[in-house]
């Protein structure tokens, strides 16, 4: 209970169920753009429930002022569309009690799963609730914003190593991209870290403050690249076969230039999730066989 913001979490929770007591806090590890964290809650019939406070990170609320709200509207359609999120209870945007606005959901039971007994399972659980999510009906989320194919020019040098200069001359080749899929919901992070498992069934979805609308491409890219990092490349490919057959009317044409440009956003984020030498050594690679897949199908 000596957690920094424990009188801000007692007063939020005073706020929200007034007869409950916070019986403890913890912090949830994992979270970059949002700090998440979980408080168990003595009620007054006896019972304990559990939440979880969201906090937006000052890069988000910049990007849109209106992120938790945004988040808790999205949240609120998703669960009613039969997704497995949390379920949101609140969106604290007064600032009386934090300096900036929160949210707070359900506690979904569980924990993400880097290293799946049944990998098979694991992808195939993977791919459908990826299917799932695209197929979402976006007529009452025009709130979210729209996702293009596009690359920031950037400053600093670029990557030698890593033929960034090469990726971005190739990918302003081609651009504007022809649409060719119609534009879906976007979780717009959907990596392993953001899955919930328990006793091997995919249970929930989490951290959608990067959601959009766009190509479904997005974020099966995204995730192409996080299982090439996470296991290898025949597992990367078993994943969109996987998700190709969930969704036979998808267009996979663009693939490669999406792929082009995860790339693109990742190779100058290596240092702020590479644990050590060797961690950086492994996603460089991984980048770099990524890369060259994607440009081999478009050369």
């Amino acid at each position: 209970m000596s957690h920094p913001q424990h009188h801000q979490f007692a007063q939020l929770t005073q706020k929200l169920f007034p007869q409950a007591t916070v019986l403890q806090i913890t912090p949830l590890a994992g979270g970059i753009s949002a700090q998440a964290t979980a408080l168990e809650l003595a009620l007054p019939d006896g019972s304990t429930r559990k939440i979880v406070v969201r906090q937006h990170s000052a890069i988000d609320r910049v990007r849109n002022p209106n992120i938790a709200a945004d988040e808790f509207r999205l949240l609120h359609h998703l669960h009613t569309a039969g997704l497995p999120v949390p379920l949101p209870i609140a969106v604290d945007d007064s600032c009386d009690i934090f300096p900036i606005p929160v949210i707070v959901v359900d506690f979904i039971a569980g924990a993400p799963e880097h290293t799946p007994n049944h990998l098979d399972n694991f992808l195939a659980q993977c791919a459908a609730m990826l299917a799932k999510i695209h197929q979402v009906a976006i007529a009452n989320l025009a709130f979210l914003p729209e996702k293009t194919l596009y690359f920031a020019k950037r400053d600093d040098p670029l990557d030698a190593d890593l033929n960034e200069a090469h990726i971005q001359q190739v990918l302003a080749a081609a651009l504007p991209l022809s649409a060719v899929n119609p534009v879906g919901l976007l979780h717009g992070d959907f990596w392993k870290g953001n899955l919930i498992w328990h006793n091997n069934n995919l249970v929930g979805v989490i951290d959608w403050e990067d959601a959009a609308i766009g190509d479904p491409l997005v974020d099966l890219a995204k995730m192409r690249l996080e299982m090439l990092w996470a296991f290898d490349i025949a597992t990367m490919q078993k994943l969109t076969a996987l998700y190709q057959s969930q969704m036979p009317h998808i267009n996979f044409v663009h693939l490669p230039y999406w792929d082009l440009s995860v790339a693109l956003r990742m190779i100058p984020k290596f240092a702020t999730f590479a644990e050590d030498a060797a961690a950086e050594s492994h996603l460089r690679e991984g980048i770099r066989v990524f890369v060259q897949q994607a440009l081999e199908q478009i050369l």
